[in-house]
Order: structure tokens, then sequence, then C-alpha cells
């Protein structure tokens, strides 16, 4: 993706190291240890997906997800719901 080499491109830019230093990729990402653009944008739709399946019924949201997937199937049950403030009252916020 051409995101990726904008993203690596930065990284090298950050870290100040040229093309003519031959360091590779993978070096500059175990320097920086940032995710790939693709991770995080999957990681983002997967928070984005749980919360919009947890949104009220009546949210249009929540409507356009439930026309395309069934949520009230079984592959669906046996996943942990949380919410803001329960993982607040267990102590494991993100920030």
């Amino acid at each position: 993706m051409q995101i990726d080499a904008f993203h690596m491109r930065c990284q090298r830019q950050i870290l100040g190291i040229r093309l003519i230093d031959h360091i590779s990729n993978a070096t500059v990402s175990s320097h920086t240890r940032l995710a790939s653009v693709g991770e995080q944008i999957a990681s983002r739709r997967v928070a984005i997906f749980g919360h919009i399946a947890r949104l009220s019924e009546e949210v249009p949201a929540h409507q356009a997800l439930c026309a395309l997937v069934d949520l009230s199937s079984s592959a669906w049950s046996g996943l942990e719901v949380s919410s803001w403030s329960t993982e607040q009252q267990m102590g494991r916020s993100g920030s």
C-alpha cells in the first residue's frame, strides 16, 4: 500500500535515516515500535464495529450494521461485552 510506504518514509525522516544508509524497514519499525498503518486501521475497524454493535437498536448506525451483519447469531454470543464504565471500574482504562 502506498500509505505504508509514506508511513515508513515519515519514520525514516523522524529518525534521521537517509536512503543511502541502507537500513531495512524491519529495523526502522523495531526502533519506532509503531504498528503498520494497515494494522492500525484493522484495530480501529474492530473497535468501531464493537461500539456500533453495542448501541441501542434505535440508533441508525446500529440499524445499518444489523442490515449487513446478523448480530443475533450464536457467533457473537460468546463475546465479552464491556463498556468504558465497566473497564474504568475494573481499572483497565486505556489512558
